[in-house]
């Protein structure tokens, strides 16, 4: 087999840059496969809270190490975007238990960015004592809409204040000991970011909102009644407390995607084991041409999913807020279309394994029951591609010379630099020549790849979106869709080259993203005809390019890659020890 571009956890192939973060690494995969699937199966269907995955947190220090920036915990504690990344593809490697680290990523980030130095000390203790933690940002009637939040505090003298109001959807809310609350001060009306105990007796738990799969997080609602507050308290106000909701979801909502990621590898596994094994009509299911594409192209959308999460932190570590701020694009294209991505390949190994993907004995029938979870609960796509599609502009034209991005995978505590991320306009960040990074490269795919990019810059310059056309989201979207499949091609080119990753399989990946963007593009003439402004019908028409499709080459990549998965990982059942 050649080398395996995915994860597996009972072989462990990916080595961390450290021994306690391999150590931690192997005994949290110890954890999911001594529970195995089985008793994950008996969680799912009590909808209990995992109360031994809780105790795992506590016992081994996996929180305390991975969510303590250097300074504030023991030896080998920092905030490292690479580890915390990994450990994300590898607890969602079992399911949505990954949600329990992802939501303490939101609920932390505010008190670390702040300069509350009591709250700090006070959240380093609580995450050694194993505690996981929350983010109260949504509500009701108004969602993620931050500017609508009604949850305040309101001044009373003294340096004193009472907070009121209630947040729903928050994820670790029935467990968390403290919460880092958004909302604003009723007498300014600024912005404001205050922290709130939870088990005071002014702040009430609601109850749990069912949502189905999620009962790993606990989704609930909380409300604060006349809940006392002092500066000590207060992490931010104003324009800079805004600005730190945003740093916590820049940091916490990409983890979504390689949770994602985690969970599509794990069906991989099993789809490749189920039907390379099994026959039909006297053939193997997997000689049928139509399965093994379908599995080809699961594989092939997995691993670009893997690797521009990756390369995206490898943006994101070395990010200046004077300087270098891409992430601010290639982050919102992450949470989008990384995790669809890794829906796409589900229903892919759905169609594959069918009525098999049903028996809850399989890890298939989690995969699918959790995998849209990722995509819509923590942010639909329109609103993070409208984001995204603001910076169309500066990736095509007024590039900047950028020193390349090295790979990520250093020992570094990234707290100094994305914990001070900066606040500014879309207009002001700068990209590098996205064609620099496919310097010397003649792969017949890629080269497609790059005149559709060419003719995406080309539409942009002569026939752009109207402000009209900018304010319908409906035919954003479609635009914003073919940007994201360029700048999604140009970090994940720069991954492969980085992982040495064999030419031939480079080709057929960019050959999806080549079909990608003809579809995007398909779709707006489709959707919008007769209603494009001048060379608008005809700069899109010219996107649609054939791909590149080699037999040959898809048979290679379909045996040395994919059917050589057959039989290199299987689900661990484990032991109950209770029920």
């Amino acid at each position: 087999m050649k080398r395996n571009l995915l994860l597996n956890p009972q072989k462990m192939e990916q080595v961390m840059a450290d021994q306690k973060t391999q150590d931690l690494f192997n005994l949290t995969r110890d954890f999911f496969e001594q529970k195995g699937n089985f008793s994950m199966r008996i969680d799912a269907k009590s909808k209990r809270l995992p109360t031994d995955w809780y105790q795992f947190i506590k016992e081994s220090g996996l929180f305390a190490t991975l969510l303590t920036p250097a300074g504030y915990g023991d030896e080998d504690s920092r905030w490292d975007h690479y580890r915390i990344t990994s450990a994300s593809e590898l607890i969602g490697f079992y399911g949505l238990y990954q949600y329990n680290l992802q939501v303490s990523v939101l609920g932390t980030t505010p008190i670390w960015v702040s300069k509350n130095e009591k709250q700090k000390r006070e959240l380093a203790q609580l995450l050694k004592e194993g505690h996981v933690f929350a983010f109260g940002m949504s509500e009701r009637e108004h969602g993620a809409d931050l500017y609508s939040n009604e949850a305040h505090i309101t001044p009373i003298g003294d340096d004193k204040y009472v907070a009121n109001g209630a947040k729903y959807y928050i994820g670790n809310s029935s467990r968390a000991p403290k919460i880092s609350v958004f909302g604003r001060n009723s007498e300014t009306d600024e912005f404001a970011m205050w922290s709130v105990d939870c088990r005071d007796r002014h702040c009430k738990y609601c109850g749990d909102i069912e949502v189905v799969g999620m009962f790993q997080g606990q989704l609930g609602e909380f409300e604060m009644i006349e809940y006392p507050i002092t500066s000590d308290d207060i992490l931010e106000t104003g324009d800079a407390a805004f600005a730190m909701g945003l740093s916590a979801v820049n940091i916490g909502k990409t983890q979504t995607s390689q949770k994602n990621v985690g969970i599509a590898t794990h069906m991989l596994y099993e789809a490749v084991n189920h039907s390379h094994n099994r026959y039909l009509y006297g053939k193997r299911v997997t000689d049928m041409p139509h399965i093994s594409r379908a599995l080809l192209e699961a594989w092939s959308r997995i691993v670009m999913a893997r690797y521009y999460g990756y390369r995206a932190a490898d943006y994101f570590r070395q990010a200046d807020k004077n300087k270098d701020r891409r992430y601010l694009c290639f982050n919102p294209i992450q949470k989008a279309r990384a995790s669809a991505e890794c829906e796409r390949a589900v229903i892919l190994m759905h169609n594959v394994m069918a009525a098999k993907a049903y028996e809850t004995d399989t890890f298939a029938e989690t995969a699918i029951r959790q995998i849209g979870n990722s995509v819509r609960l923590e942010g639909t796509a329109h609103v993070n591609m409208s984001q995204a599609v603001k910076f169309m502009g500066n990736y095509f034209n007024n590039n900047e010379d950028f020193a390349p991005v090295p790979d990520g995978k250093m020992i570094k505590d990234d707290s100094y630099n994305m914990f001070d991320q900066g606040f500014g306009k879309a207009k002001t960040i700068k990209f590098a020549d996205y064609r620099r990074s496919f310097e010397g490269c003649t792969l017949p795919n890629v080269k497609i790849f790059l005149d559709q990019a060419d003719g995406l810059c080309s539409f942009n310059d002569k026939c752009p979106m109207t402000k009209v056309q900018e304010k319908n989201p409906d035919f954003a979207l479609s635009v914003a869709e073919i940007f994201a499949t360029v700048v999604y091609g140009q970090l994940v080119f720069e991954k492969l080259k980085l992982e040495g990753v064999e030419d031939a399989v480079i080709d057929q990946l960019f050959s999806y993203l080549v079909r990608d963007i003809n579809s995007s593009a398909l779709r707006q003439l489709n959707e919008y005809a007769g209603n494009f402004e001048d060379g608008q019908r005809d700069a899109l028409a010219a996107l649609i390019k054939d791909p590149n499709i080699d037999f040959a080459r898809e048979e290679m990549i379909i045996n040395d890659y994919v059917f050589a998965l057959d039989g290199e990982y299987k689900s661990s059942y484990g032991v109950v020890i209770d029920e």
